[in-house]
């Protein structure tokens, strides 16, 4: 293989590696944001006197998917223990939503 050759190829992985890590930065910041807003809705509900479990349930489950995918990838324990501990917590807030209505 050619110098140029290899030198463009890297410089193609770097940019897919780039991409990479903005598409993972970008959900990051979904993610934080919608669970900020969650809160606050969360915050309001409760001083209102209605449910929360709800908006609870919506804010673990996606805590679960996150850290049950970052376990697919990392297989770290803590990610896998925090992944089970957040998914039952949403299934609960859930149980508790549905029988609370």
């Amino acid at each position: 293989m050619k110098k140029e050759d290899i030198l463009k190829k890297a410089q193609e992985e770097n940019a897919d590696e780039m991409e990479r890590f903005i598409e993972d930065k970008s959900m990051i910041w979904a993610f934080t944001i919608m669970a900020l807003c969650l809160i606050a809705f969360t915050i309001v509900k409760r001083e209102m006197g209605q449910n929360t479990f709800d908006f609870t349930a919506t804010i673990a489950a996606g805590a679960s998917v996150m850290n049950f995918y970052r376990y697919t990838k990392l297989r770290n324990g803590k990610t896998l223990f925090a992944g089970i501990i957040t998914g039952v917590g949403a299934v609960l807030c859930l149980i508790f939503f549905i029988t609370s209505h």
